[in-house]
């Protein structure tokens, strides 16, 4: 059981910095437009490409990688 808690609590600590990341992304984003800048930032388009790659890699390993139990 232990193996399993400390899965689900990887899962919540990544699904709660991936929420607030996204939303400070969406914020600076925000910002950016309403500032009447017309584009969005690279580094922004950088970062959230970056946490998409991360995400999606990070579950595939696991999957690949059943806990052994």
């Amino acid at each position: 059981m232990f193996r399993l808690d400390v899965l689900q609590n990887q899962w919540v600590i990544l699904a709660m910095a991936g929420g607030l990341g996204l939303m400070g992304l969406v914020l600076l984003m925000y910002m950016a437009l309403w500032r009447a800048r017309g584009r969005v930032p690279w580094i922004l388009i950088v970062i959230w490409a970056a946490m998409a790659v991360y995400a999606v890699g990070y579950v595939t390993i696991q999957a690949q990688r059943p806990p052994n139990w």
